[in-house]
């Protein structure tokens, strides 16, 4: 009876409380028109300083383009200085597709910003991460305008970097997950550039170029690995895609290829002499697509497949190099040769202390010949 008592005065104070002035569930609601879609987030840090930008993603006639950006002690604080600068009633962070991050900023170390995404409850951690090569985020976010709205251009170099081979785009849940198990992760890196008259229907403002990839360690950058190197990562890491190689004849000529198939595989092992040796075997296949050559087709077809050959050795070579010289295992050497013999994985560095040995099957195929071509020189075939 006590209980039953007690029920009134429970659900009267239940329909006198609420967060808004109404009462009604329905104040804790934002009318869509209200809120501000971020698509993409920018961050930089300037004299210790965090700098955010944001742009809403590609508008419209009705609903322009809102590129916003703010300062502060915080990644808070910066964010309430794009607020009062801003139309909407709130900013809605549960769309961003995309985080760019400038050179100085991610040199300083990103753990705040991968902290403020891991605790925010709108923001995902399945968002790809790209660092500004020898420049800053605001400067692209902000100069890519309503034209080259920097969502898009970020979405189109994904779409192409998966395809062509050239770098990963990888997510902040990806380089969180490396870090925390290798203490070192690879993000694609991009350098801001000038379109001009690469674009002469809209030449004003800046895009994003694929350069490579960005390497960190312990939460900060700490190099850049190029565009050769990257491809070279992206072969030994079996993301190369169906990308174009340009490869010459030897004769003033040359061949252009696409990647039919490529596949690496490595086995870890120690030396009888007790040394960690890692064995490398890469075996790719390309399709010619254009062909600027005086040569025979068979001597041709020999020719490119040593091209071929030459062209993947010096890229994962070039690859090796860059992970040797900063010490990053990001192969996970370390666990393998830990399986092997904890005691004497124990006693070396990695990747400083293991021998690569590479071998290499190229395959130049004609597969994108015409079999039954027309002649169009004239005589006979």
């Amino acid at each position: 009876m006590k209980k039953r008592r007690f029920l009134p005065y429970i659900v009267s104070l239940f329909l006198l409380t609420g967060c808004g002035s109404s009462g009604s569930i329905y104040s804790n609601f934002r009318d869509v028109a209200d809120l501000l879609p971020v698509q993409t987030l920018g961050y930089d840090r300037v004299d210790g300083k965090v700098r955010l930008s944001v742009s809403s993603g590609r508008g419209t006639d009705e609903l322009p383009t809102v590129i916003l950006q703010g300062s502060g002690s915080s990644i808070t604080e910066a964010l309430e200085m794009v607020q009062d600068y801003s139309d909407w009633e709130d900013l809605f962070f549960a769309h961003i597709r995309y985080v760019v991050v400038g050179e100085q900023a991610a040199r300083e170390g990103l753990d705040e910003l991968m902290d403020w995404f891991e605790r925010i409850p709108q923001t995902r951690l399945d968002v790809p991460i790209f660092l500004v090569e020898g420049g800053d985020a605001a400067s692209l976010v902000a100069g890519s305008g309503d034209k080259h709205e920097i969502t898009s251009v970020l979405h189109s170099l994904q779409r192409d970097a998966a395809r062509r081979g050239f770098t990963v785009c990888y997510t902040l849940a990806d380089v969180a997950k490396r870090l925390a198990e290798d203490d070192c992760a690879l993000c694609s890196s991009v350098r801001s550039v000038e379109v001009g008259g690469h674009v002469p229907t809209s030449p004003e403002g800046k895009t994003a170029l694929e350069s490579g990839f960005a390497l960190l360690q312990d939460g900060a950058l700490t190099a850049f690995t190029g565009e050769d190197a990257a491809r070279g990562l992206c072969l030994l890491l079996n993301r190369a895609g169906t990308g174009r190689v340009e490869l010459s004849d030897g004769q003033g000529g040359h061949a252009t290829v696409e990647l039919t198939e490529c596949r690496a595989e490595n086995r870890a092992e120690f030396s009888p002499g007790g040394a960690a040796e890692d064995h490398i075997f890469l075996r790719c296949r390309a399709g010619i697509m254009e062909i600027d050559s005086q040569l025979e087709p068979g001597e041709l077809l020999d020719t490119l497949d040593k091209a071929f050959s030459d062209w993947l050795a010096a890229r994962v070579r070039g690859a090796l190099e860059v992970v040797k010289a900063n010490g990053a295992d990001i192969f996970s050497l370390e666990e393998q040769f830990t399986r092997l013999d904890a005691g004497r994985a124990a006693l070396l560095s990695f990747p400083e202390d293991v021998k690569f040995f590479l071998g290499v099957d190229a395959k130049v195929e004609r597969s994108y010949d015409l079999s039954a071509a027309e002649n169009l020189h004239g005589g006979e075939m």
